[in-house]
Parts: C-alpha cells; structure tokens; sequence
C-alpha cells in the first residue's frame, strides 16, 4: 500500500472517529503513573485495560466497553 493511500485511510479513520464525537487524547505521563497504580491495586488487571482506565478517569470520559469487570472496575470509587 503507497504512503499516499495509507495517508488517506488514516485521515478517513479520525474523520469517522470524529463524527462519533469521540475526542482521541495524548497519552500524559500522569495518565501512565494512574495505570501503573491501577495494575497494582488490581493485580490481573492488564496494562491495556489499565491504560483505557487511567485516561477514561484523567479525561472524566465514559467507558464503553463489552469488558464486565472494567466496567464494574471503572463505576467503583476504589478503582481510584
């Protein structure tokens, strides 16, 4: 695939993420810190789902997710 090719589906990709109203964030170095704690306070708690976690509370997001127990873990006031 050309890079211009490549380029144009990228674009189309956050075009479609955009019109969602779905707002895609840089990753801070606070966010990563909330992860790491997260994954200790939940040890099987994978860095993925830590990651989506840590950034859903930084940014006060929602989290839409298939995933039960990240959803349990992101309505708990514990999950800090």
């Amino acid at each position: 695939m050309s890079f211009t090719k490549r380029a144009g589906r990228v674009r189309d990709a956050r075009e479609a993420v955009a019109s969602m109203g779905i707002t895609v964030a840089p990753l801070t170095a606070t966010m990563a810190e909330h992860a790491a704690e997260l994954r200790v306070l939940h040890g099987r708690l994978r860095l993925p789902a830590a990651m989506t976690l840590a950034c859903v509370r930084a940014l006060d997001g929602e989290l839409l997710s298939y995933d039960q127990r990240l959803t349990r873990l992101a309505g708990r006031g514990d999950a800090r």
